[in-house]
């Protein structure tokens, strides 16, 4: 739920408010960051039980590729956080960092997180045909709309995207302002 749901609606949110400016769009950002921070509650949770529940079988930890790819992508999605805090301008402290950066700090907060979130995506796929998890035509449906969810949202990014480098944002004049001149 929190990679699948929250986290993909933050990261549609997040692109979406790229197309915006002013109180549009900081209400947006704050709506991703919200997002993203109940995710990474959800997946919090989901990674406590898990471990608690290998602690009670006495199983080790992170020796599958489930496991080490899980700890991985709960990790990035941490970090992520702490990066989004960061280049959030309303919390000031992306100004610690120099201006030639802000750009460099956005770009690369946008691209973890879509790595992440394709990661976990993976790892999804990975633990799906598990006995324990699912079994039969109940796995292979879900382990599609996994794939399905992915390759949509891969595409509606994709869409949206238009430079695989950051670009230097003119903040002179955000859009509403140069259409007013115009007329």
């Amino acid at each position: 739920v929190g990679y699948l749901g929250l986290m993909c609606e933050g990261i549609s949110t997040a692109c979406g408010a790229r197309e915006t400016d002013g109180v549009v769009r900081v209400q947006a950002l704050s709506t991703h960051m919200w997002l993203q921070v109940s995710s990474t509650i959800l997946t919090s949770l989901g990674f406590a039980a898990i471990y608690v529940n290998k602690v009670i079988h006495g199983k080790s930890h992170f020796t599958s590729l489930h496991g080490k790819l899980g700890s991985i992508t709960y990790s990035l999605s941490l970090f992520l956080i702490v990066l989004g805090v960061c280049s959030f301008k309303r919390l000031k402290l992306i100004d610690r960092f120099p201006s030639a950066c802000h750009p460099w700090l956005k770009w690369f907060h946008r691209l973890l997180g879509v790595t992440t979130w394709c990661l976990s995506l993976l790892v999804m796929e990975i633990i799906l045909p598990h006995p324990a998890v699912l079994q039969g035509i109940v796995a292979h449906v879900w382990r599609l709309g996994v794939v399905c969810l992915g390759a949509l949202m891969l595409l509606a990014l994709g869409r949206r995207t238009t430079s695989a480098l950051p670009r230097v944002v003119d903040f002179t004049m955000v859009p509403r302002e140069r259409e007013s001149k115009v007329h």
